[in-house]
């Protein structure tokens, strides 16, 4: 019998890695092993679109998607000469973060949950909205929107992180 987080990255394996794919993102063949990012990226005129596949770091059943486009120059252009990475994070309304189980207050206050392949298949039909947003990086239903801004390191300072 497998583990819950087991199944989870059997899950993503089976239905999102082809759906990441099918879209033109390269990364990854498969989620295994205990890795807690998995990047995922596609070229798009000057740019690449990025997807982090990011799951929990103690273990647990979790995950979620971290969008970002990154510039011609890289990420590290950006941190260098200054500049603004606009980052997306999806995060899906009325579930608990792709969380398979719950704690004694979620059960309580009947908080809603998913069982891996729920949580997967929710993450799918989310795929429209995520297509939407390499368009215009603007927050939705089901997408946060973050924005750090980098003075350069010729100003000597450091990165402000600025939250929409």
């Amino acid at each position: 019998m497998n583990s819950p987080r087991a199944e989870l990255r059997n899950e993503l394996t089976a239905k999102l890695l082809p759906a990441l794919r099918a879209r033109g993102f390269a990364g990854a063949d498969q989620i295994g092993g205990n890795r807690i990012f998995h990047d995922f990226r596609r070229p798009h005129g000057t740019a690449t679109h990025v997807i982090i596949l990011q799951l929990e770091k103690l273990g647990l059943p979790r995950f979620m998607l971290n969008l970002a486009i990154e510039p011609a120059g890289g990420f590290s252009e950006i941190i260098e000469s200054g500049g603004t990475i606009v980052q997306g994070r999806v995060h899906p309304i009325s579930r608990i973060r792709f969380k398979e189980s719950l704690s004694l207050r979620q059960r309580l206050f009947g908080e809603i949950y998913d069982t891996p392949v729920s949580a997967v298949d929710h993450c799918l039909e989310m795929l429209p909205e995520i297509d939407a947003w390499w368009n215009d990086q603007r927050a939705s239903a089901n997408i946060s929107v973050h924005e750090t801004r980098y003075p350069g390191r010729a100003s000597g300072m450091a990165p402000d992180p600025t939250r929409r």
